[in-house]
């Protein structure tokens, strides 16, 4: 269905009345502009035609010096075939040359602009996905693909026509993978590099860049650099790991350590359980305090970050992890305000 050419000028009258207000816009204008943005593809495509010929106008001819006809002519040859959404009526004889010219100046600008614009908004852009402390979130992709984020996590997400390219910036999330051969599903996660070979996977970028990837179904492929180019380093490894492997990864993408994990230990941050074996105190206090506002835990003394515990834990449940600490006769456990501190004894 095509629109007619008076919906077309309605659009861009609406985009270049929004260019305007939105420079002294206030919370209410904001809003209302949002809402108009979220109608319809068509009103964010005028929007940013108009609000790029209102930054890029005057330095279209600042001196007036070019011919309209041969600017118009050139928008032509350059792809921009239907101008009729930017062309004004003509002008009366009374109006003066120079508002004549500011007019034909404006369509010529518009036509110029057209392509660049329309193509920038056409690319694929980086889609964000964050949570906050505590909060858990999932998410369908436009393949099907299934994606759980876990807390303080951050995941862009970008899919073209030949791949579909996610990388994971901060936190951990698990994979579940629509099968789409035409389209490698592939996860960056600083310098390491996993392509799905059609499976589910976990993967938990710690603060330090360092790597947990653990392999529910199927098989992935990881490395320290895309396909496409080769590895930064010759220690840098290339392997395929099957359902229950677990692989470290440091942060420069050396696989550091391989074993095996089982499933129900690798996806229970699901349930919001926190599950340990021999994991240091620091990472214990690390991850508790991911899941929680108050009271975070703060080691006081390096000598015991490297204690390590086992045991398993509601992530909600912070006071678990005090009562544990409390009774360790190595420890010096004292709750001020809304923080935990901890020292060697």
């Amino acid at each position: 269905m095509k629109l007619s050419r008076r919906s077309k000028n309605a659009m861009a009258q609406q985009a270049a009345e929004w260019t305007e207000i939105l420079k002294n816009a206030g919370a209410q204008e904001r809003a209302t502009f949002d809402e108009w943005l979220t109608e319809s593809p068509r009103h964010v495509r005028e929007f940013l035609l108009i609000s790029a010929v209102d930054r890029a106008l005057d330095a279209v001819d600042a001196e007036r010096k070019h011919d309209v006809q041969a600017l118009l002519a050139q928008a032509k040859e350059d792809g921009v075939t239907d101008l009729s959404v930017y062309r004004e009526p003509a002008a009366p004889a009374a109006v003066p040359q120079k508002r004549r010219w500011h007019r034909m100046g404006m369509a010529a600008a518009l036509a110029l602009l057209a392509t660049g614009v329309v193509q920038w908004y056409a690319m694929p852009h980086w889609a964000d996905y964050r949570t906050t402390t505590g909060e858990q979130r999932t998410l369908q992709l436009a393949d099907g693909s299934v994606v759980s984020l876990n807390t303080r996590s951050h995941l862009q997400v970008r899919f073209t026509e030949h791949s579909r390219e996610l990388r994971l910036v901060q936190g951990q999330a698990s994979f579940k993978v629509s099968q789409d051969a035409l389209r490698p599903f592939r996860v960056q996660a600083g310098q390491t590099f996993i392509q799905a070979l059609g499976t589910q996977f976990d993967v938990y970028r710690h603060p330090d860049s360092s790597v947990t990837l653990a392999v529910v179904e199927g098989r992935v492929k990881i490395s320290g650099s895309p396909e496409t180019n080769p590895p930064a380093e010759k220690h840098i490894q290339q392997q395929i790991l099957s359902a229950g492997d677990e692989a470290h990864v440091a942060p420069n993408g050396k696989v550091r350590e391989r074993l095996r994990v089982d499933e129900a230990s690798a996806m229970a941050w699901h349930q919001r359980r926190l599950v340990f074996r021999r994991d240091t105190l620091a990472t214990v206090v690390e991850e508790f305090n991911r899941y929680n506002r108050a009271p975070q835990f703060r080691l006081e003394d390096a000598r015991i970050a490297d204690h390590h515990y086992s045991g398993e834990f509601d992530a909600d449940d912070p006071g678990s992890l005090l009562q544990l600490l409390a009774s360790d006769p190595k420890l010096s456990v004292t709750r001020e305000g809304d923080e935990v501190l901890i020292r060697a004894r």
